[in-house]
This record gives structure tokens, C-alpha cells and sequence, in this order.
């Protein structure tokens, strides 16, 4: 299971006709069962939520009122993330003769009394954000959404956007899409909602996720290689400057060749990017080639000389959900280098270190010959659909393998290894070839990149 937790909407999502059906309780329940988290997100008010649901407790967090109050069954704690509606606004609803439901920071009226409830905001110069959700409006706080709501809600479970799922079906899921990594939503939501999500479930509401969640969700069969979305750049054609990228997730990427054909440039530059978008990323640096990428924002270096020094460098992730590390082995003989690598992804798969870190990515260098680097885009311990895509076959590292558009102000820092390191303009590190004689161009075998199989659990 790659998602650590669901963020569910409730009616037309996971309600029927206000009620959880015993199948959709079932599959919360299972859930539960399997160790992913469950945030309930609805744009209902707080205690006509409590009147409907009468499950609270399957969650471990509660957003209602469209991302104004946060509630966490188990503790019984509740926070109001946004101010009460104004009194002089329910008084001039109640003169325009308008019904109203009133939250605890929002006003729920219905769609087809939206220009008698523009005219109250604008007579008490009110200044609330008019939210659609199919049949119903809502009058919401400035700032308050579903999105914000459980930015907050996946702060405190400790979770990566990256880890969430978001399953909705009306307008304003659109907030709550953008605040995770992974969408979807069931057959009959609305079709600004189908064209942004990841993923269609076959089916209307409530029956539709609970199949959804017991069948290919807890089953790990969602072809997570297809999204997209999901999508890492590594460069662009020469030929037809169309960008190229690889799977966020589900894949394996190899990346080959021989002494200074750009090995650890291609793997540098991919890290840079997976960093950019907030992926959390080990670096297992045998050769202390990728140093530079500490100077990343939210990326350490890390010297490691032991077990226990290795759990520890990784342990820091525990605290920073989007950090990065690269752990510096240079110090070691080789057969320290192999011995100390087993060990450490053999914590990662089982299990070993602590349950709030989330391990996205894992880029690791073998130690054959001068190395070559195995990145594997996805979650230790899950399978990945093996392809037998190319991505790239250089024939010349200096024409392909470019750093991106925005690098700027290259600085040589090792021309005996005829590398160069660098920062561009924002103060992100960047990694180039040095120029080298033809000769050395011709002799060189070209470096390439392809996806395989994933390695044996």
C-alpha cells in the first residue's frame, strides 16, 4: 500500500443518501485495519455532521465545514480554523427571508438562493467567499477551504502530501485535490472534478469508493505509472526540445555507463528535481560525488560510518515529512561500503525505523566498476509493473545530458574528473559535463537510462 492515509469527502462520496452503507463502513474499517490513516473531509457543519455520521470515530481526523473546523475523534479535540459568521449577516438573511444553516464558521443556504444572499452580504458589506457544491452554496471565511483544511489536518498525523489520497466528487474538492499528491473520484462526479483526478472509479457515490477501496486501493493495482501528473523531469529532445520524464512512482531506473559518461551528473540532476517537488529523497553516496546536493534546501549530508550512525541520519526524516538526506559512505573500504548498504535498506524494507517516516525514493549507487545508480521511484517494499520503455540512449553526453533551462553561471570545481558543480541563480546546486577532447568523446560508451523490473523484496 503506497498511501499512508485517504482524504474522503462525505456526501455523494462516501455517504448514500446522508448515511456510510454497511459496504462503505466495511471498507473504512478495513482501512483502518491495514494502517492507512482516514481524514474525513466535508463541507457539512460541524454537528449536523455529527447528527448524520454516526461513525466519527472510524476517522482519525475530521475536516468540516468546507476546511473550517478541525476534530480529532480520538483525542475529542476540536479547533475553529476560521472566525464565527457575522450576527448582522444572519439577521439580514433572515429579513431577505432566506434559509440558512449556520456552522460554526460557515453559512450553508441553497444554490438557487444565491442572488437574495449576494445582496444580504453586500447590505452588512460582509465579506465571505461564495462556494459552490452542487445544489448547495456556502458562505466561507476568506482563506478557508477543503485544501487548507487538511494541509493542517496531514501536518499533524505527521504525513507527505506525496502519501494522500483525496476521493471527492463536487466543486469544492477541487481545494482538497490540490492539497494531495494523489486524486480520484467516483463515476458521477462533476466534470471539472473528472478531468483533475487521477483516477475514475466505475459507480456512483458511496458504493462506488467502498469497491474502489477494498479492490484496487488496499490491493495496490492502480497503474500509478500512468498519472500524468506524476511525472519527474530528466531533460528535454535535442531534436524536438519535447521535455522527458519519468514516472513519480512504479518504476525502477537504471542509470549506466562507462567513467565519466555522466552517471552521477543524470542521477544528481534527478534528485534536484525530485527535491523540487517536495519528494523526500535518500541519497546513498559510496564515491562522495553528491555532497553538492546538500547545499538544496531541505536536503543534509551526512557523514556514515556505521549502523547505527546510518539510523540515525535517516531518523531526522521523521521530523520533516519533505527533508532529504545523502548519506556520504567515502570514508569506508569497499567491502565496509557493500556490508554497511546491506544493512541499511534492509531496515528500510523491514520496517525497522520509525513509522512516520515516509520513504518515497531511494537513490542508490552500486558498487561495480565505476558505479552506476539505481533510483527506485517508489515505496521499499512495494512492487512495481516492470516496462520495457527506453527513456534515453545519448550518443554524446555533452549534447543530451544538459542541465535545466534555468542554470545559469556554471564554475568548474574538478576538471581533472572533468565535472562540473555549481549553483544556478536561485542557489540550487546544478551538475554539467566539462567540455573534453573529441578523442575522449568517441572513446567514451554513451550513458542511458532505462526502466527494469523492480528489484526482489
Amino acid at each position: 500500500m503506497i498511501w499512508r492515509a485517504l482524504a474522503c469527502d462525505y456526501d455523494g462520496t462516501l455517504a448514500s443518501e446522508d448515511r456510510l452503507g454497511p459496504d462503505t463502513l466495511g471498507a473504512l474499517e478495513a482501512t483502518r485495519r491495514a494502517g492507512v490513516r482516514l481524514i474525513l473531509v466535508t463541507g457539512r457543519t460541524f454537528f449536523e455532521l455529527l447528527r448524520v455520521c454516526e461513525r466519527v470515530d472510524v476517522f482519525d481526523a475530521v475536516i468540516a465545514e468546507n476546511g473550517g473546523v478541525l476534530y480529532f475523534p480520538a483525542k475529542g479535540m476540536m479547533r475553529s480554523l476560521g472566525p464565527m459568521p457575522p450576527p448582522r449577516l444572519l439577521a439580514a438573511l433572515d429579513e431577505k427571508g432566506v434559509s440558512y444553516l449556520a456552522g460554526r464558521t460557515i453559512i450553508g443556504v441553497h444554490r438557487g438562493d444565491e442572488a437574495r444572499v449576494r445582496d444580504a452580504l453586500t447590505s452588512v458589506g460582509a465579506r465571505l467567499e461564495n462556494v459552490y457544491n452542487r445544489a448547495s452554496l456556502m458562505l466561507v471565511p476568506p482563506g478557508i477551504s477543503k485544501g487548507t483544511g487538511v494541509r493542517q489536518a496531514i501536518q499533524a498525523l505527521g504525513l507527505s502530501f506525496h502519501d494522500v489520497l483525496a476521493i471527492g466528487d463536487a466543486e469544492n474538492d477541487l481545494e482538497l485535490f490540490e492539497a494531495c499528491g494523489w486524486t480520484a473520484c467516483p463515476g458521477d462526479a462533476v466534470p471539472d472534478l473528472k478531468t483533475r483526478a487521477d483516477f475514475v472509479f466505475p459507480g456512483d457515490n458511496g458504493r462506488s469508493v467502498a469497491q474502489a477501496i477494498v479492490g484496487p486501493i488496499l490491493g495496490d493495482r492502480l497503474p500509478l505509472a500512468a498519472s500524468p501528473r506524476h511525472r519527474v523531469a530528466i531533460g528535454w529532445s535535442p531534436q524536438t526540445s519535447e521535455a522527458t520524464s519519468v514516472p513519480a512512482r512504479g518504476v525502477n531506473i537504471l542509470v549506466q555507463g562507462d567513467t565519466l559518461s555522466g552517471k552521477s551528473w543524470l542521477a544528481g540532476a534527478l534528485v534536484e528535481h525530485m527535491v523540487e517537488r517536495r519528494y523526500s529523497v535518500c541519497v546513498i553516496d559510496p564515491e562522495g560525488d553528491h555532497g553538492v546536493l546538500g547545499t538544496l534546501p531541505g536536503v543534509s549530508c551526512v557523514d556514515v560510518t556505521d549502523e547505527p550512525g546510518w539510523r540515525r541520519a535517516l531518523e531526522r526524516l521523521d521530523h520533516d515529512t519533505s527533508a532529504s538526506v545523502v548519506l556520504d559512505l567515502s570514508a569506508l573500504d569497499n567491502d565496509r561500503k557493500v556490508a554497511l548498504i546491506a544493512a541499511g535498506l534492509g531496515l528500510i524494507r523491514e520496517g525497522l525505523l520509525p513509522r512516520d517516516v515516509s520513504w518515497k525514493h531511494i537513490a542508490r549507487l552500486r558498487l561495480e566498476g565505476d558505479g552506476c545508480v539505481d533510483h527506485r521511484a517508489h515505496d521499499c517494499g512495494h512492487g512495481a509493473q516492470p516496462s520495457a520503455t527506453d527513456l534515453r540512449r545519448f550518443a554524446d553526453p555533452r549534447e543530451h545530458l544538459r542541465p535545466a533551462p534555468y542554470s545559469r553561471g556554471r564554475v568548474p570545481v574538478d576538471r581533472e574528473r572533468r565535472r562540473i558543480k555549481s549553483r544556478d541563480i536561485r542557489g540550487r546546486a546544478t551538475y554539467d559535463l566539462a567540455r573534453s577532447p573529441p578523442s575522449e568523446v568517441r572513446r567514451r560508451p554513451a550513458a542511458s537510462a532505462s526502466l527494469l523490473p523492480p528489484a526482489s523484496a
